[in-house]
């Protein structure tokens, strides 16, 4: 009888409720932009960051937000970005290279903190890209974003 009436099971609908955010969520990330802020020599490809902003670009002061070792721009919280902008920041926040949406340079091999280090010890640091490079592309992106100068945070 409440299957007539309730066609789907506590688990069906559970899905389909949990569908529903995920489908919701996935199209509020597609609002977010994606920018190539850079060629990369070594991979022989473009650099592409996929970033967000909160508050008033004219107004706010602007601060870039970098979340490290490996961490999605998401680990930066969206409440906590939005009281950066509601107390007078241009919050920008977004994904490194090999990490979230932004550009995955595989074909590289995945870099390794510890050997690098080890390496930089004796000899030239052989990993696929560097800190400084990682650097560079925030630096890029601000460029792209006609920021000339932004307090950082990460």
């Amino acid at each position: 009888f409440f299957g007539f009436l309730f066609p789907l099971s506590c688990f069906e609908f559970g899905c389909s409720i949990s569908f529903l955010i995920y489908s919701f969520s996935v199209l509020s990330l597609l609002r977010m932009p994606l920018v190539t802020v850079r060629y990369c020599e070594k991979a022989r490809q473009d650099i592409e960051l996929f970033y967000d902003t909160f508050g008033d670009s004219t107004a706010g002061q602007p601060l870039l937000l970098v979340m490290g070792l490996g961490g999605q721009m998401t680990l930066w919280r969206t409440e906590f970005c939005q009281k950066l902008a509601d107390s007078g920041f241009y919050v920008i926040r977004f994904d490194n290279r090999d990490v979230g949406l932004s550009s995955h340079l595989d074909h590289l091999g995945t870099p390794s903190a510890v050997w690098g280090f080890v390496q930089s010890l004796f000899s030239t640091p052989s990993s696929p890209y560097t800190i400084s490079d990682m650097a560079a592309d925030a630096v890029a992106l601000l460029d792209k974003l006609a920021i000339p100068r932004a307090h950082l945070c990460g």
